[in-house]
């Protein structure tokens, strides 16, 4: 993910490379600021701003877009 970007497209985070990686459980930004607590289905950012969304929300990019 170190190549990548993240980008509000409809009102969605999506990975440039339409790409999302998992490492040790957490969706992470190559910087390290952004993660998804395990189980909750919130996102926070380094500087606390929360996200909700509905996991039908969070897709892979494996054709369900």
């Amino acid at each position: 993910m170190a190549n990548g970007e993240w980008r509000m497209v409809n009102g969605e985070w999506r990975m440039a490379n339409g790409e999302w990686r998992m490492a040790n459980g957490e969706w992470r930004m190559a910087n390290g600021e952004w993660r998804m607590t395990n189980g909750d289905g919130t996102q926070r950012m380094a500087n606390n701003v929360e996200w909700q969304t509905a996991n039908s929300e969070w897709q892979m990019a494996n054709g369900k877009e």
